[in-house]
C-alpha cells in the first residue's frame, strides 16, 4: 500500500470528485479510479458508493478516511522532523497543543516573540487530544506539551512545570435560561443536554467531575465531543451544556469562541496547566521556551 495512494484516497474522500481529485493529484481520471480499485481489493472493503450523479464515502470508508488522514499527518510531521533533526538537531523543538483558549490566543503571541530573539530556532506545532500528546512526548515525538497537572503527575520520567490555576466552568448558549446565574449547579443540569468529553479526551479530574455529573443528573441526556473545538460547536449549536476548566474556553478575558456564556461551576477542585517535558531531554532551547513563556505570562498578568 502505497502512500501515494492513501494521499488519492483522503482527497477523494474530501472532494468527493474522481475530476477534482485527478487534477489536484496531477493524475488521470482512470489512474484515480485505478487506484481507489486497488485500495478496496487490498483491503477488501469498499469505502466509496458510486453512481453517475454522486460519489458518497460508505461508513467503513469514513472510518478509514479519519484513520488514514491522522495517520499522512504524522507520516508528514515524522518525515519533516527526520530531516530537520538531521539539519540541526538542537535547534528544532515540538510543541504539542490540544486548542485551549490559552493556545488558540496567546501561544502565536509567545512563538512570534521567541522567533525574533532566537531566529535560528526551527518550531513545529502538533495538535491532538491530551492522551494522544502524552504518547508523542514520552516516546520523544514532542518536545514540550501543554498539559493538565494529574494527567501528567504519575509520569516519573515527566516534568511539569505549571502555567496558571483554573476552576471548571459551565460553556453555555449565551441565550440559554442559565446564562444569568452567577453559579451552575449540579442540580441546574438536571434536565439538560450535557456534552461531555470522550474518555480518551479527558484528563483525571475531567472524568471525575463528568462521573459526578451523570451520578447527580440521572435524567440529563448526555452526548460526546472527541475534541475542544467539537465541544465548543456543538453548544454554540445549541446542542448542550459543557463543563470543562476555564483556560481551555476562557483565558484572563481572552475568549476564543463567540455566543457562549462562561459561568463558574459549583465544584471546587484545584486545576493546574502548564508544560509537561522529558526530564532527560537535553534540548537546552526547551527551557529557553518554557522560560520565555512562563515570564510573558507573568508580564500579561502585571499589565
Amino acid at each position: 500500500m502505497q502512500i501515494e495512494h492513501l494521499r488519492t484516497f483522503v482527497d477523494l474522500a474530501e472532494t468527493l470528485n474522481f475530476r477534482q481529485t485527478s487534477e489536484n493529484m496531477n493524475l488521470t481520471q482512470p489512474a484515480v479510479t485505478q487506484i481507489i480499485k486497488s485500495l478496496e481489493v487490498q483491503i477488501n472493503v469498499e469505502l466509496f458508493n458510486r453512481t453517475k450523479q454522486r460519489v458518497r464515502l460508505t461508513q467503513a470508508g469514513i472510518v478509514f478516511y479519519n484513520d488514514t488522514k491522522l495517520l499522512l499527518k504524522k507520516f508528514d510531521s515524522s518525515v519533516e522532523q527526520v530531516k530537520e533533526i538531521a539539519q540541526q538537531a538542537n535547534h528544532t523543538f515540538t510543541i504539542g497543543f490540544s486548542g485551549t483558549a490559552f493556545e488558540m490566543n496567546i501561544l502565536p503571541k509567545i512563538i512570534s516573540k521567541f522567533k525574533k530573539k532566537y531566529p535560528a530556532i526551527h518550531i513545529h506545532l502538533e495538535n491532538f487530544n491530551h492522551n494522544i500528546l502524552k504518547k508523542d512526548l514520552v516516546s520523544k515525538s514532542c518536545d514540550i506539551i501543554f498539559q493538565t497537572l494529574d494527567s501528567v503527575e504519575t509520569l516519573s520520567n515527566v516534568q511539569f512545570t505549571p502555567l496558571m490555576s483554573g476552576e471548571f466552568v459551565c460553556v453555555l448558549p449565551e441565550k440559554h435560561s442559565l446564562s444569568t446565574r452567577a453559579m451552575i449547579s449540579f442540580a441546574d443540569l438536571a434536565n439538560e443536554n450535557i456534552i461531555l468529553f470522550n474518555s480518551y479526551q479527558c484528563p483525571p479530574k475531567q472524568a471525575e467531575v463528568q462521573r459526578l455529573i451523570k451520578e447527580n443528573c440521572p435524567e440529563g441526556i448526555f452526548c460526546y465531543a472527541d475534541s475542544i473545538l467539537l465541544s465548543h460547536t456543538m453548544v454554540q449549536s445549541g446542542l448542550g451544556i459543557s463543563v470543562m476548566p476555564n483556560f481551555i474556553t476562557n483565558f484572563s478575558g481572552y475568549q476564543h469562541y463567540t455566543d457562549l456564556s462562561i459561568i463558574p461551576f459549583d465544584y471546587k477542585t484545584d486545576l493546574v496547566y502548564g508544560f509537561a517535558s522529558l526530564k532527560n531531554n537535553d534540548k537546552n532551547m526547551i527551557h529557553s521556551f518554557i522560560s520565555f513563556t512562563c515570564a510573558f505570562i507573568e508580564n500579561e498578568a502585571s499589565n
